[in-house]
């Protein structure tokens, strides 16, 4: 017994050595102290933030609270992971001892005079000893991975509430587009049926006619082709819904406007990405599993040593006297890496290269989450430019429409005024509609880019986790 415990005295102190490979520290990165475009005026937006009832609809609220609950794709992120989880439980199991056990009973008779029983039972270890901290280093890798796969998680929910609000503000847009050209149909159907009885009155022309019906048939062609976009963006909420088309037609078909933000937003600092965006937080950790890894293969190339052992008890019993018997074994195995050709030595070098395209990648995902916000300010602010003017331009339409019309029934103008002046009414009225589209798009791009909304908790987030 003296033996053994200086042997496992001899391991608890081999096992306190330091884990080879770097040690992993969070990169350092150097960002612009803040956008080329200006957007201090209004309210932050963080992974807490409910950017989505700024824009003031019930129904859009109601969808994006489904919708964390229903979605398939933030499901299956989900459940990657409770599998990396799992796997980290069973990656932390490594290095620990193993102990397996049998149990084998028999019967003989002897020339049909004695009976002998005998039973046999053995416990056997086995115990690879974590001299340079090989299975640490997995347990790290193992955690960063999980890390990885919450951030991927959040990622997903991140997407998904800018995916339905983009989808609902399309479709009130294809709504409102389709009013403006049915509004402008009618007024030119209105028209045909005017100049047809002034036809015939002797007061137009065969041409007036036709020009009037020409122009009704071009804005009836352009129905159709708005119809099949309304059905397009229905289609994406209830697949993003996990439901029906066909409630979702229920429950958007009653007409309405195409929600607008109240309120400006500050989109902060460069450097607050790091803490607010999922894509880059999950590419810092696959960095530090990557780095780990390192550590993991280079473990390789030095001994390991094994405590391996085994207890064994037996008993028997032949005509009614019983016997005892057993033993146990306990000993250290140890293996030195002689000669492989250097294949350990290239998996560390393999190792090391992806951790340093891991490092590349998460500086990529921090520049590419600059540019998006920056693209997104800029179109934010020139298309807020951009409404201005054609609201402009649709008041001074309907002003020329109403002269027009005057006109031509004073026989003071030409019939091909007061179509022009409808048309270009229309194409205005249908560019006002989608500018309200991308002011509202890109208010909902601004806020996905800076990360706002992931960490909101709520029941979806309990469903999902536990589903």
């Amino acid at each position: 017994m003296r033996h053994l415990s200086i042997a496992l005295g001899a391991v608890c102190l081999l096992g306190g050595c330091a884990a080879v490979g770097p040690d992993y520290t969070t990169p350092k990165l150097a960002l612009v102290t803040g956008y080329a475009e200006a957007a201090s005026k209004g309210s932050r937006v963080v992974p807490e933030t409910r950017w989505w009832e700024g824009l003031n609809d019930p129904l859009l609220n109601r969808l994006i609270a489904e919708g964390q609950i229903s979605n398939l794709t933030v499901a299956q992120a989900s459940q990657r992971v409770r599998e990396a989880e799992a796997d980290a439980r069973a990656t932390g199991a490594e290095g620990s001892p193993d102990i397996d056990g049998s149990v084998l009973s028999e019967a003989t008779k002897t020339g049909g005079q004695s009976l002998s029983t005998t039973a046999t039972g053995e416990l056997a270890s086995g115990w690879e000893i974590d001299l340079f901290g090989k299975y640490r280093r997995s347990r790290e890798s193992a955690r960063a991975t999980v890390q990885a796969a919450r951030e991927d998680l959040s990622a997903a929910r991140l997407t998904l509430l800018g995916d339905i609000a983009t989808a609902y503000v399309e479709a009130r847009g294809y709504q409102n587009r389709l009013d403006v050209a049915r509004r402008a149909l009618a007024g030119k159907r209105e028209a045909v049926s005017v100049v047809q009885a002034q036809l015939q009155a002797g007061g137009a022309t065969n041409l007036d006619v036709s020009q009037a019906v020409g122009g009704a048939a071009s804005t009836e062609a352009n129905i159709p082709a708005l119809e099949t976009s309304l059905h397009a963006s229905l289609n994406r909420l209830a697949t993003l819904l996990d439901r029906p088309v066909a409630t979702i037609r229920a429950e958007i078909a009653k007409g309405r406007g195409v929600p607008l933000p109240r309120q400006g937003i500050s989109a902060g600092l460069p450097a607050d990405l790091l803490r607010n965006r999922p894509d880059i937080r999950r590419a810092e950790r696959n960095l530090a599993a990557a780095v780990a890894d390192i550590g993991v293969r280079e473990a390789d190339l030095y001994p390991s040593l094994s405590l391996s052992g085994s207890i064994t008890i037996s008993a028997e019993r032949v005509a009614g006297l019983a016997t005892d018997g057993g033993g146990w074994a306990l000993g250290p195995s140890l293996s030195v890496p002689v000669f492989d050709s250097g294949r350990r030595k290239a998996l560390v070098d393999v190792e090391r290269s992806q951790a340093r395209e891991q490092y590349l990648a998460y500086r990529e995902t921090v520049a590419s989450a600059v540019e998006e916000v920056e693209n997104a300010l800029v179109s934010y602010s020139r298309e807020r430019q951009r409404q201005v003017a054609l609201r402009r331009s649709v008041v001074a339409y309907r002003q020329a429409v109403a002269q027009s019309s005057e006109l031509y029934k004073s026989g003071a103008a030409d019939f091909l005024d007061l179509l022009d002046a409808q048309d270009d009414l229309y194409s205005a009225e249908d560019k006002l509609v989608q500018s309200e589209v991308a002011i509202a798009t890109t208010h909902i791009t601004i806020c996905e880019t800076l990360g706002g909304g992931w960490a909101v908790t709520s029941l979806a987030d309990k469903s999902n986790s536990g589903s």
